[in-house]
């Protein structure tokens, strides 16, 4: 589950700053990519580690946006 939170705030002017909250993997459930299906491998039937960003642990990430 991921979650955007977004907020505008108006300044003098024409000029305004949008600020953004990012979660991912907001409940920090594990996700295994792969499992080892090779049979003489001692993992076998064991989720191995996948370096994608899709099977990262919860991650924050801030945000602004400047216009004028």
């Amino acid at each position: 589950m991921d979650v955007r939170l977004l907020k505008q705030f108006k300044l003098p002017g024409r000029v305004r700053v949008d600020g953004t909250l990012e979660m991912f993997n907001v409940v920090n459930h594990a996700n295994y990519g792969n499992y080892t299906t090779i049979v003489t491998n001692p993992a076998y039937g064991q989720p191995s580690q996948v370096n994608n960003v899709v099977f990262n642990p919860r991650t924050v990430q801030l945000g602004f946006r400047v216009a004028f």
